[in-house]
């Protein structure tokens, strides 16, 4: 297939899901071509080769890291400028599939003049319910009528999508369930995978506990990814002041976003030892810190209606650490953890003293932890494996 993937957050610096997907896909002897946005080039357009991939890279305003309203604004202006690009230069190719991928919202305008143009399908990839999660955790009220724009514009995304992969069967539900007049029969389960890696190597921990100050002897664990609204940092921030004192725990954040800062002042003002905030690293990088910690941590709001399945997950379970969460009770990511993979703990994020107990508990047994961690790692190997998703699209067009 030659394939047209009009993506928001591909990996052009640093390898992601997406750029997985792109990577394995030209393996798989497709042609890939990805148009996405960039706020740091200085052209209107930058074109190179990565993996295989073509990548274009399109000049859009900034749109990480910044307020809401920047954002919002950021998120307005991607259509037009993406169409632009595509109307500019790919006009003479014939394309057979059009990826995309929400958030955000506002792309299906120009996947469903992609579509028309090229005479094809479309695949969108279900990684974020919105506006529905912006409600759920007082972002966006449904009396806004920023709301209602918004709804409009994810009602027809669906509808413009010949099939909307889904993170999990939760999010096929609960997209069948609030959009009935959509047929439901393109709801399919897709779910996040990666590309394996080889075994990790464990052999840089002395290195790190030197590099960052920690203690051999302390459990080291990870928090690393995107850190905005949907990490509920607050709940975070209480567990660093709760746990400043614990000689056996030490926190290592990684990561940026909108409330990156927060954390890092909250170490800050109360003088806390045993935590250190790094901003975003390369992938890379990050996987191979990850490799040699001993725990992953995730954190969801526990206001969340909507059935998120966070993708940092995989970090830790390609690093075979085990996963102490704290969400939600309605995802079906804890199932994964304590029951399908069998890689770590669970607990409702309303509840700061069973998250603190959790992470007390696997702090004392090495063992569990070495069990747990390769649960994970098998997990991923078995389920979660890039191949499988590029199998589904192949199976479908």
């Amino acid at each position: 297939m030659n394939i047209l993937y009009i993506s928001f957050a591909y990996g052009v610096k640093s390898s992601n899901l997406y750029s997985d997907l792109g990577e394995e896909l030209v393996a798989r002897n497709h042609k890939v071509t990805v148009v996405t946005p960039s706020d740091s080039i200085k052209k209107s357009s930058e074109s190179f080769e990565k993996g295989g991939v073509k990548i274009v890279t399109v000049k859009t305003p900034k749109r990480f890291d910044v307020n809401p309203f920047r954002k919002a604004y950021a998120l307005l202006c991607l259509p037009s400028l993406l169409k632009k690009y595509i109307k500019q230069n790919l006009l003479n190719e014939k394309f057979d599939l059009i990826l995309s991928e929400a958030p955000p919202v506002t792309l299906w305008k120009t996947v469903a003049w992609a579509k028309n143009k090229f005479k094809c399908k479309s695949f969108l990839q279900q990684k974020d319910i919105f506006p529905a999660n912006a409600c759920d955790i007082g972002m966006l009220s449904k009396k806004n009528p920023a709301y209602w724009y918004y709804r409009q514009q994810e009602i027809s995304m669906l509808k413009t999508a010949d099939y909307v992969g889904c993170m999990s069967e939760a999010n096929i539900k609960y997209l069948i369930k609030h959009n009935p007049k959509i047929d439901a029969s393109k709801f399919i389960y897709f779910p996040n995978t990666v590309k394996i890696l080889d075994a990790p190597v464990k052999n840089k921990r002395a290195e790190i506990c030197v590099k960052f100050g920690i203690d051999e002897n302390a459990c080291i664990f990870l928090f690393g990814g995107n850190l905005g609204y949907s990490q509920y940092v607050e709940y975070f921030c209480q567990l660093l002041d709760l746990a400043k004192n614990d000689k056996n725990i030490f926190f290592l954040i990684i990561g940026s976003g909108v409330h990156a800062k927060k954390i890092a002042n909250t170490i800050k003002d109360k003088n806390i030892k045993n935590a250190i905030f790094m901003p975003y690293i390369p992938r890379e990088e990050y996987m191979d810190i990850a490799a040699n910690v001993d725990v992953g941590l995730s954190i969801l709001n526990p206001n969340y209606t909507i059935p998120n399945y966070p993708s940092k997950i995989l970090g830790y379970m390609q690093s075979a650490i085990p996963i102490v969460a704290a969400t939600d009770i309605n995802t079906d990511f804890k199932n994964l953890i304590t029951d399908q993979a069998c890689c770590g703990f669970w607990n409702s994020s309303s509840s700061l003293e069973d998250f603190y107990a959790n992470i007390q508990k696997i702090s004392s047994d090495k063992n569990l932890r070495f069990t747990l961690g390769q649960n994970g790692r098998e997990y991923l190997e078995n389920h979660f494996d890039v191949k499988r998703s590029v199998k589904i699209l192949e199976n479908l067009f």
